[in-house]
């Protein structure tokens, strides 16, 4: 299927908004505007997410269990790669949530892809989809490694060269990664920390991936992996081997670090218009439901997500890393209730991206 052309969408959203407005002040930008998008549920934050970038006539939604990380990582690639981009939406494991139907009716969804086994999604959960006259395409594997390696094979016929390798005992590198993921529909693969998983490795040959970015640290990547990765070859034994090539680790201290080092990522992508940044997003790092959904959203805007160290604690990377751009930051997008991202997060947010 042919990459749909990125396009921007700026539709409307009904999500309440809280919105904080610096004072204008001798040097510095008049107002910082930060917005919080977000529902009662996590399910409800994804289904407002997906409101505030995509219409009707959006013709594929992704659709991950809500109590668990590990399918939903792998979804913003293709969610970005199929026609024009479509959001991350979040269900309960045994049935189709009242709100997510209504969201893919507004959507006028005609296809959903269904991230993990019977299992993660159930049976029932894609019957109430095939009732509402909606093609179902169910990506799963014996377990997650297995299921991102099928979710980047959904964009077969591409020649990737690019992708992302992170660890799939966890999700915040991969969480930050996704605007990017989304925008270069890059895979991302899934290992174990100390031993690259055979799903991946197989599935750089499969996808013909042969330049690999590890996403995090030595402690969620090991240096170990990293050595097998660049043992995996397409032509093994043979006087020239053709290998897989690590090509870069974005990894901080810690995981608000690696966020802001993905944004600095992100905006040297210039091929797509990206330049200082007017507009972020700012998702909780110590929990994935609304960070995952929103990368599409972030997508779509060509803009970061950064991570809080909490949902009281902004994190000092953050911090430094929206003071850095306090000259040009305009708006802020806040993912998730006061529960996910109290007001004094956004507050401090607010304060070091207008230098107030």
């Amino acid at each position: 299927m042919e990459r749909a052309q990125r396009r921007s969408r700026m539709i409307a959203t009904s999500v309440a908004a809280l919105v904080l407005v610096a004072a204008p002040g001798a040097g510095a930008r008049a107002e910082v505007t930060v917005a919080r998008l977000g529902g009662t549920t996590r399910i409800e934050t994804a289904v407002a997410l997906s409101k505030s970038r995509f219409g009707p006539t959006t013709y594929d939604a992704w659709l991950a269990r809500a109590d668990a990380f590990p399918d939903a990582l792998v979804a913003s690639a293709p969610a970005g790669f199929f026609n024009g981009g479509g959001p991350i939406l979040l269900t309960p494991s045994d049935h189709l949530h009242p709100s997510v139907r209504e969201e893919l009716e507004r959507l006028d969804t005609q296809r959903v892809f269904i991230l993990g086994s019977d299992d993660v999604i159930s049976g029932e959960v894609e019957a109430e989809i095939a009732e509402m006259g909606i093609d179902r395409f169910r990506i799963s594997g014996r377990d997650r490694y297995q299921t991102a390696a099928g979710a980047a094979s959904t964009m077969a016929g591409e020649t990737f060269q690019m992708a992302f390798l992170a660890t799939g005992a966890d999700f915040a590198d991969s969480l930050a990664a996704g605007p990017l993921a989304y925008i270069l529909g890059r895979p991302i693969f899934l290992t174990t920390p100390d031993e690259l998983h055979p799903s991946a490795a197989q599935g750089f040959l499969d996808t013909t991936s042969r330049k690999i970015t590890i996403l995090g640290g030595s402690a969620a990547v090991s240096e170990r992996v990293e050595r097998q990765v660049e043992e995996t070859c397409y032509n093994p034994g043979t006087p020239e081997p053709d290998c897989v090539e690590v090509v870069g680790r974005i990894g901080g201290r810690d995981r608000t670090e690696t966020a802001t080092l993905l944004a600095d990522e992100l905006l040297r992508q210039t091929d797509y218009g990206v330049g200082p940044p007017t507009h972020v997003n700012l998702a909780r790092g110590d929990a994935f439901p609304d960070g995952v959904a929103g990368a599409p959203h972030a997508g779509e805007e060509l803009a970061p997500i950064l991570l809080t160290a909490g949902p009281d604690t902004l994190g000092d990377a953050t911090r430094e890393w929206l003071e850095s751009y306090k000259g040009t930051i305009e708006t802020l997008d806040a993912f998730g209730t006061a529960d996910a991202l109290s007001d004094r997060v956004l507050e401090e947010a607010r304060a070091a991206a207008s230098g107030s």
